[in-house]
């Protein structure tokens, strides 16, 4: 039996670095009292050379999930609400006042979740020792030094869990039980004698785990994860709800999939579920949510930006992963589902249609394009002219018989000075890159973006980057007349933007980030 003033446990697989033993000592004595338990800051240990890897990531505290699994805490701060394990050190006196481990778990597994609640509910605290490093060997599948070489009895390690829920969970257990891992609980299975913990809670005056849930706010309500409702997101053109798709690896695709439940009645998959998520850092006292989340599962929607297919990534609920901002457009959750880089609005999800033709510049006589109004709008030219201040390019010939196929600045293909092809593809309503608008006298901008039609001298049909009005470029220049956009070249007859089939076209993509409709 330990006899000194003060107990450390290790994993036997680390290699502390120098001074670290003074500066955990140093952190239990910060509070004046015994009830201060620590834990080292952990880095990475190189199994070839037993020597810290330096610089590398550093972990220093972990919070517990509703599965009662857990995951590390970005940014924690001094206090941890949980230890990751087998790397703590705390007075003997304390050890003893709380009893040490339960006594009826087996192996390995779920004592880090029962003696980091039974600090923290039961008087006692868990402080992030500064200074004191202990590099730990990481398994990795690729070296077989790293493997275990015993045994992980996974029924024990799930009865553990169970047994650190039923004793701290209380009017929150229910959550816990409700995940799959856990019905051979809900269905009978026992967990062993509880009363060492009934005794514990009796004598030290321990607190619910909702004084846990308050303590540890911005942990729990403050990303999302105890969220205030929950829905469904439906993709309006198809009338599909987004679904996360589970691989074997993250990231994890997000596909379009029937709505459960609501008219078609039945169950509404759970990976159809999404509420708000992660902490927003531009707002004052970081609150929440600054994205989306998959109900149930610690997955948020995640893009690298326009053009990049959806995604989910493990959530950064401290709110520092800018491909994570997303939010509902209005507050009933109508409108566009928005993506913001930088504390601004940089793209929308929709259903990116793949071309079903190109374009190309042909003699106006043989234009089999016309342009259509996007509503009631319009804009008056320096020549006195009125056209339509939004418009649509539509296909007379190309897809007649499935609504029609507009131009639109596609993902380009090879280089480009824009990142856009012009193409034609089915058209969409909610596609701002098949929205054109009139400007200046006479460019044609390409949605929201700094991109206009080019006729790149008569060649071809471009999405160029729009000229300064001072550099007057002809290339783009154009003129409305009728329902036809025209470009008339120096001594050459008037041309027009026209669609020319591509013999295979590709089904379209699943939901990616595009430049947001413009608002009428």
């Amino acid at each position: 039996a330990a006899v000194g003033d003060i107990i450390t446990f290790l994993d036997c697989h680390i290699s502390p670095r120098r001074g670290w033993e003074d500066a955990m000592i140093k952190q239990m004595m910060r509070a004046g009292d015994h009830r201060t338990v620590v834990v080292p800051v952990i880095t990475s240990l190189d199994p070839n050379t037993w020597k810290e890897i330096r610089p590398g990531a550093e972990g220093k505290t972990c919070y517990i999930l509703w599965n009662s699994d857990f995951t590390w805490l970005a940014n924690p701060g001094r206090d941890a609400p949980l230890m990751s394990g087998g790397l703590l050190a705390l007075s003997r006196r304390w050890w003893i006042e709380t009893e040490g481990y339960d006594e009826h778990m087996v192996a390995w597994g779920g004592e880090n979740i029962d003696q980091s609640l039974r600090a923290w509910l039961c008087g006692g605290r868990i402080e992030v020792a500064e200074g004191a490093y202990v590099a730990h060997m990481w398994r990795d599948p690729s070296n077989p030094k790293t493997m275990l070489k015993y045994p992980i009895p996974t029924a024990d390690v799930m009865r553990n869990k169970a047994r650190a829920s039923k004793a701290w969970f209380g009017e929150f257990l229910d959550k816990v039980y409700s995940f799959p891992e856990y019905q051979q609980f809900v269905d009978g299975v026992p967990l062993g004698d509880m009363s060492n913990f009934d005794r514990l809670k009796e004598k030290l005056q321990c607190k619910p785990f909702s004084y846990y849930i308050q303590r540890f706010s911005y942990v729990y309500l403050d990303t999302g994860l105890i969220p205030e409702d929950i829905f469904q997101i439906r993709e309006t053109s198809t009338g599909l709800c987004l679904e996360r798709q589970n691989l074997d690896r993250p990231p994890h695709k997000i596909v379009l999939a029937p709505c459960g439940g609501g008219e078609g009645g039945g169950m509404v998959p759970e990976l159809q579920w999404w509420h708000k998520g992660n902490r927003d850092n531009g707002r004052r006292g970081k609150p929440c949510c600054s994205g989306l989340m998959n109900w149930n599962f610690l997955q948020c929607m995640d893009s690298a930006g326009l053009h990049q297919q959806l995604k989910t990534f493990e959530c950064e609920t401290q709110g520092s992963n800018h491909n994570q901002y997303f939010s509902l457009e209005q507050p009933d959750g109508a409108g566009q589902l928005l993506w913001r880089k930088g504390g601004r609005q940089e793209a929308c999800l929709g259903i990116i249609g793949k071309p079903l033709g190109t374009a190309s510049l042909k003699a106006l006589h043989h234009c089999g394009t016309e342009i259509v109004p996007e509503g009631t709008s319009k804009i008056n030219l320096p020549s006195g002219q009125s056209v339509p201040a939004t418009f649509r390019l539509r296909s007379t010939h190309l897809a007649k018989e499935d609504g029609g196929a507009c131009a639109m600045a596609a993902a380009a293909s090879g280089p480009s000075a824009s990142g856009f092809d012009l193409a034609f593809a089915k058209c969409n309503a909610h596609d701002s890159l098949q929205v054109f608008l009139p400007a200046g006298g006479l460019q044609i901008k390409v949605g929201d973006t700094p991109n206009c039609l080019d006729s790149a001298g008569g060649t071809q049909a471009l999405v160029y980057p729009c000229y300064e009005d001072s550099v007057d470029n002809p290339n783009q220049v154009w003129q409305i007349e009728g329902d036809r956009l025209v470009w008339k070249p120096h001594l050459r007859g008037a041309m027009c933007v026209d669609a020319t089939p591509t013999a295979r076209p590709a089904p379209p993509k699943g939901p990616e980030l595009h430049i947001c409709t413009p608002k009428s």
